[in-house]
């Protein structure tokens, strides 16, 4: 029997998509620490403590703010490789 690993990021990413559940945030996943990086314009990945401490101030949407600012980073990479 396999066991199949599940990390914590696929967790969040469930409660958000399929239980519409909009406080969850994937602190883990790299492309949300990148997407939080570039929004605070720092040089360095924040931790999931400062990415909690940012999210917290919008709560209890804290999942859309992660999902526009994902959006807002991949678009604004998408503009770099033209």
């Amino acid at each position: 029997m396999d066991i199949i690993k599940i990390e914590n990021y696929e967790i969040d990413n469930f409660f958000q998509k399929i239980l519409r559940n909009f406080n969850c945030i994937p602190v883990s996943d790299l492309a949300v620490k990148k997407s939080f990086q570039w929004a605070l314009g720092t040089n360095d990945l924040p931790t999931r403590e400062e990415i909690e401490l940012y999210s917290a101030k919008v709560k209890p949407f804290a999942g859309i703010l992660c999902h526009n600012l994902l959006y807002s980073y991949q678009k604004y990479m998408r503009r770099l490789k033209k």
